[in-house]
């Protein structure tokens, strides 16, 4: 009699067991097809499925019947109480119905059963917000945003608009008291156009990672902020206008390919030039920048530049020493100063020479316009007569100098 139970017990588990596999079947098949009569064969094979009544109501969501899902929602929860996924699928369905209360006693239930997961609380935080309750709401979300940084830009969002723009109070709002808060913080203020805030903000994160600095510093120079964006790069506390710098002017430092800031910046796919830091006969220190043209290159195109903050209505005196061997081409390689916001040619050297002896100071001046807040120090080559215009041979430079220009 115990053997004839056993196998009806083991008999029914089998069956049991192929209704419910052949009902997930069912339902991960309606969900990828939308195909309401798998659905409904799932929750008929397993009535007492939650997954398949919750695959049903997932479903009817879906395809725009929320107020129907909502049935089929409420009895996945029934049999499956202690699944918060369940109750925040409610929560969100009984909201989006018009329930508003019914969706905060939901998204309640799914806090209660996960309190240190993110997704629920912002959830609620964000209906709380929706429903006038913005205490409780933004309390929700800096707790969700404390445990999944991915919120963090979000809720800086949120309080930026419920503050009206004001930085202090969106600071209150959205928690922001950890380094990397406020140096999230800075670049949203850096893109509205806040530069002064931006670097109030990155200051107070005390220390940041460079890619963070970087981002910074892009972001400033997207709104022409560039005394700001300077000091973000540089590290200091200010920027002298009265006497601008050129930064590694003498190429003592290796060229980066990725440089967006204010040092030497070097084209991406740059072709028929090679550059590279030389230590054979500098003109000083230890090191010079050798430029070999291999072929092919645009003329009146930067080969190498560098962004230099400067004051507007001023004169300044470029100089810089260059040296070239067997220069073969009909678009000579000079230097030339742009502005960096229309790039207006504001200034030119001569053209190089095609054999130099030894080392050959040039300088020239340009003055800046009312409008110019920065400009752009390049290397090129003159425009040419014929096309194509290659160029062959090798040139030298260092020891770049911006000084005020007479009268000023």
């Amino acid at each position: 009699m115990f053997a004839l139970g056993a196998i009806a017990l083991l008999v029914w588990t089998i069956l049991f067991t192929g209704r419910l596999a052949l009902a997930r079947i069912f339902v991960s098949y309606s969900l990828a097809t939308r195909n309401f009569l798998a659905a409904n064969d799932s929750v008929r094979l397993s009535a007492r499925d939650a997954e398949a009544h919750y695959g049903r109501a997932a479903l009817l969501k879906q395809s725009g019947f929320v107020a129907e899902s909502l049935n089929e929602f409420e009895l996945a929860v029934a049999l499956r109480p202690r699944d918060y996924v369940l109750w925040l699928e409610l929560g969100m369905a009984s909201e989006e119905s018009g329930d508003q209360q019914g969706a905060v006693a939901a998204l309640n239930e799914a806090i209660r059963l996960a309190p240190y997961y993110a997704f629920p609380r912002w959830q609620r935080g964000n209906l709380l917000l929706r429903v006038g309750r913005y205490d409780e709401a933004f309390a929700d979300l800096r707790t969700a945003a404390q445990s999944n940084p991915d919120f963090v830009p979000t809720l800086i969002d949120l309080s930026w608009g419920f503050s009206q723009s004001d930085p202090q109070v969106t600071q209150q709002l959205a928690g922001i008291n950890t380094p990397a808060m406020h140096t999230t913080f800075a670049v949203y203020l850096a893109r509205h156009n806040r530069p002064a805030d931006a670097i109030e903000q990155f200051k107070l994160a005390g220390t940041a990672p460079e890619e963070k600095r970087r981002e910074l510093v892009a972001a400033l120079l997207e709104k022409s902020a560039l005394n700001e964006a300077y000091i973000i790069w540089s590290g200091k506390d200010y920027v002298n206008l009265a006497a601008p710098s050129i930064n590694d002017g003498s190429f003592e430092g290796p060229l980066s390919l990725d440089e967006t800031g204010f040092g030497w910046r070097v084209p991406k796919g740059l072709q028929g030039v090679q550059l590279s830091i030389d230590t054979e006969k500098p003109k000083d220190v230890a090191k010079s920048l050798r430029v070999e043209f291999t072929g092919e290159s645009v003329p009146q195109s930067p080969l190498l530049s560098q962004l230099i903050v400067v004051e507007p209505n001023k004169t300044y005196q470029i100089s810089f020493y260059a040296r070239s061997n067997n220069i073969v081409t009909g678009g000579l390689p000079l230097v030339a100063v742009t502005d960096s916001t229309d790039h207006k040619l504001l200034g030119v050297s001569a053209t190089f020479a095609r054999e130099s002896t030894g080392w050959q100071q040039q300088t020239f001046s340009f003055t800046t316009a009312a409008s110019t807040k920065g400009v752009i120090l390049s290397l090129q080559r003159e425009g040419c007569s014929t096309a194509p215009c290659p160029a062959f041979g090798t040139v030298w430079l260092d020891s770049f100098l911006i000084e005020p220009g007479l009268g000023d």
